[in-house]
């Protein structure tokens, strides 16, 4: 079965995350970063990635990840498993088979198991804003097929 969680502050989980011990490289002083200070990589077309701490392509890391309205990734995978919580729009990760996979707006959160195939799609009319943390690098395989 599956669930999601609505904090009332998403950004809260951002702040509980970098002063979790156990989390690679997150800061030893207090830091604030806004979205647009951030050095945002695009990944493909209409999504875009902004570290927060870590290297998300080489270890245990935060991220911002932005997507415009309306885009949708590929079936895919990750080798690790992901947190993540929804900062603004509407956010929808359905797996397949899933006839009615929740869409989930700011504060809500998901877990994504490792190797589990999945979309992540921003279904609202505005650009969507999501917080992952990953115990691992980041890595994506597209599921082949039509």
């Amino acid at each position: 079965m599956r669930q999601s969680l609505t904090f009332p502050l998403a950004p809260l989980f951002l702040l509980v995350a970098l002063a979790t011990p156990g989390f690679s490289q997150a800061p030893a002083e207090a830091v604030t970063r806004a979205p647009g200070e951030l050095e945002w990589t695009e990944i493909v077309p209409g999504a875009s990635f902004g570290g927060v701490y870590g290297d998300w392509s080489a270890e245990a890391h935060g991220k911002l990840a932005r997507f415009a309205p309306g885009f949708a990734s590929p079936v895919h995978t990750h080798t690790h498993a992901y947190h993540a919580v929804v900062v603004s729009g509407t956010v929808s990760n359905p797996y397949p088979g899933e006839e009615s996979p929740p869409e989930m707006g700011p504060g809500e959160y998901w877990f994504t198991p490792a190797g589990a195939a999945h979309v992540t799609s921003c279904v609202s009319a505005e650009p969507c804003l999501i917080y992952t943390h990953m115990d691992a690098a980041w890595d994506i395989e597209v599921a082949e097929g039509p």
